[in-house]
């Protein structure tokens, strides 16, 4: 988690978790 984030409103967070479609991965998706 993005330590900018984890300073955000649940609302908010939970608001940008939709815009993003859903929580960041840990690992990001390796793309071949």
């Amino acid at each position: 988690m993005d330590p900018k984030l984890s300073n955000l409103d649940p609302k908010l967070k939970e608001a940008y978790d939709r815009v993003m479609g859903g929580p960041p991965p840990s690992p990001p998706p390796a793309n071949p």
